[in-house]
């Protein structure tokens, strides 16, 4: 390989990491855009978390569903 390839590779490289390394730092300085729904949430210091993890319909059936497929799995 020739010098002038080994050259332009490190370049290559430096240059890409440099680019990245600026993407990186402009999204960690910038406010992400929130619509207004999570803004409403942000401003009355409302935490929704529970609501993504609680609203599971027939949680019931599912239950009664890992307790049977634990009991045969013993068997």
């Amino acid at each position: 390989m020739s010098k002038i390839n080994t050259t332009k590779r490190w370049l290559k490289l430096f240059s890409g990491l440099l680019l990245l390394s600026g993407l990186i730092a402009v999204l960690g300085w910038c406010e992400p855009p929130l619509g207004e729904t999570v803004k409403h949430n942000i401003e009355e210091n409302i935490d929704a978390t529970p609501i993504f993890y609680g609203d599971v319909e027939n949680m019931g059936e599912l239950e009664e569903g890992v307790r049977e497929l634990r009991e045969n799995s013993a068997k």
